[in-house]
């Protein structure tokens, strides 16, 4: 037995009602703005947007930004719930130290060839659709889950030597897009988790002269490196043949002589063991060679000496070679051979990677970001220096024992800047950012 419940509506009210709940909806709808550029100019400026409608500086789901203009100047902080375009062709700066923040609702679209520069930090929380060409660059800080799906251009349009850091990166089978000029003036990403690679590194050297032996530094990742790029895109150089090569903490981009070098290396390999590193190596040829020096670094930037190795002169049988590091670095060192010849010219090989001794980091740096004043906590003695984000030297100090010194930054000028710290076991280089 089924019981029906019919309500019956007179019908001299069904038109008021009709009336109220049409009404309702068109008060629902009106909650959804649509907000667009008329003019090349700075976000929070009415003289941007037509009508005057700057947009809200926490945009609500469903309302949507059409960015058809460069913009830039987005100087506060914005929570996007909502949606925002970026037309093709354009540049959309986000500025230090602010924060544009994509919410869990919240959708960013960048079309073909246009920059989302991200001056100051992106926490992705939502969608960030690069839609196969958009343009993800600047010199800031991803944070979030961010899969690449279309270019990664560290630096500023027309200014590319600069850093982009992410809290994770994965390159999604997009495009990984680098410029350098020396090994202190390059294009770098800095990952503080882990790094995923495949898709197409793309390496351009814009300066004016390179040499065999360089080593570039176009990647760190702390919590690790995986898989490889399927497509290498390098440079070509009169006599110069570059190469990329994998660690377990870093991408780097070397360079060796491209005319026929007087030895054949065969391998070149580093052991750990619980106090030591061997050095192994095996030639399949020689010629007129006098020797080895093997050289170490602890950033394949700054190389130094550890020893001398002679050759076998003339020979094409294979020989063998070793070394062994009594003293290494703690954490990921660098070594490579410099081959002299019997008439003094010289010839570098490609470096290896081994990781010594790794443990907690015994160097803290806080705030970070910092505004004033920066604390450098060291467990021992160390030197110290700063470099701004391209390299450029800005000061040295030395510290005589450990504990915790602040250092004034009042005077630097916002942005990311790279300290290295060297103690008699150890070096490292940190990265902090001035607002």
């Amino acid at each position: 037995m089924k019981t029906v419940l019919t309500l019956f509506v007179p019908c001299h009210k069904r038109f008021a009602l009709t009336l109220v709940l049409c009404s309702f909806l068109m008060g629902f709808t009106a909650f959804s703005t649509t907000y667009t550029t008329k003019k090349n100019g700075n976000w929070n400026s009415s003289s941007t947007w037509v009508s005057g409608d700057v947009p809200p500086s926490s945009l609500p789901f469903g309302d949507v930004v059409n960015v058809n203009h460069n913009v830039d100047g987005i100087s506060n902080n914005i929570n996007i719930s909502g949606t925002v375009n970026i037309a093709p062709g354009l540049v959309m700066e986000l500025q230090n130290p602010h924060t544009f923040t994509i919410n869990a609702n919240g959708v960013v679209n960048v079309g073909s060839n246009s920059f989302l520069e991200v001056n100051g930090t992106l926490a992705i929380n939502g969608e960030l659709n690069l839609n196969g060409s958009g343009i993800l660059s600047g010199s800031g800080a991803v944070t979030g889950n961010f899969v690449n799906d279309g270019i990664v251009a560290p630096g500023k349009a027309g200014n590319p030597i600069q850093s982009l850091d992410f809290s994770s990166y994965n390159n999604g089978g997009s495009i990984l897009d680098v410029q350098f000029i020396s090994p202190t003036s390059l294009d770098v990403v800095v990952v503080s988790g882990s790094a995923i690679l495949d898709g197409t590194l793309n390496v351009s050297f814009i300066g004016s002269t390179i040499v065999a032996g360089q080593s570039f530094v176009i990647l760190t990742a702390a919590g690790g490196v995986s898989g490889e790029f399927a497509i290498e895109n390098l440079p070509t150089y009169p006599g110069i043949i570059f190469t990329v090569i994998y660690n377990s903490n870093s991408v780097v981009i070397a360079t060796q002589s491209g005319s026929p070098l007087p030895v054949e290396l065969a391998s070149f390999n580093a052991f750990p063991t619980d106090k030591t590193i061997i050095l192994q190596w095996q030639t399949a040829s020689e010629r007129n060679n006098l020797g080895f020096e093997v050289e170490r670094s602890s950033d394949a930037r700054d190389w130094e000496p550890l020893g001398f190795v002679a050759g076998a002169g003339t020979t094409t049988e294979r020989q063998e070679y070793d070394y062994l590091d009594e003293n290494p670095l703690l954490g990921t060192s660098y070594y490579r051979l410099r081959q002299v010849d019997m008439d003094g010219k010289e010839a570098f090989y490609n470096m290896v990677s081994v990781d010594f001794g790794a443990d907690e980091p015994r160097f803290k740096l806080y705030p970070n970001p910092a505004f004033a004043s920066l604390n450098i906590e060291l467990s021992e003695a160390a030197q110290l220096q700063v470099f701004d984000g391209t390299g450029k030297f800005m000061e040295a100090l030395e510290v005589g024992e450990p504990g915790v010194i602040s250092m004034d930054i009042a005077r630097y000028s916002a942005g990311a800047y790279f300290i290295k710290i060297k103690t008699e076991k150890q070096f490292q280089t940190m990265r902090f950012l001035k607002e």
